[in-house]
């Protein structure tokens, strides 16, 4: 899944809960908030989730992976147990809903996936009309 949309789904999330704008920054840091930022190591996009205090990072972690950095931001947000696990709920759903399942035996590595969609909605198109 595309950084945008995993940035997306945990920003419509925050909104839904009514979080204040002004409590994070999903895009680096902002005095007296929540942050997120990217930075690259070894070639490889990582994550870091802190406060930002005083032009310092406190309390940071680092994650290899987006969706825990995500879900870290939600902790931090959070006023109370209730409200993390319901917004940890919708962001997963949110998650899940953006997954795209394919078979197996499928390889559209060298296959455009919207290509891809239009043949297997085809061929379901065809099995119901030999049914009908």
């Amino acid at each position: 899944m595309k950084e945008e949309s995993f940035l997306k789904m945990l920003a419509d999330t925050l909104e839904l809960n009514q979080i204040p704008s002004g409590y994070y920054s999903l895009n680096g840091y902002a005095e007296e908030a929540v942050c997120m930022a990217s930075y690259k190591e070894n070639g490889r996009e990582k994550w870091e989730v802190y406060l930002g205090e005083r032009g310092k990072k406190c309390s940071l972690k680092l994650f290899d992976s987006l969706k825990m950095a995500c879900i870290e931001v939600i902790e931090r947000l959070a006023e109370s147990y209730e409200q993390e696990s319901a917004m940890k709920e919708e962001f997963e759903q949110s998650c899940e809903k953006c997954l795209v399942v394919i078979p197996a035996s499928t390889s559209v590595k060298r296959q455009n996936l919207f290509q891809y969609f239009l043949k297997s909605k085809e061929g379901a198109s065809k099995q119901n009309l030999k049914q009908g």
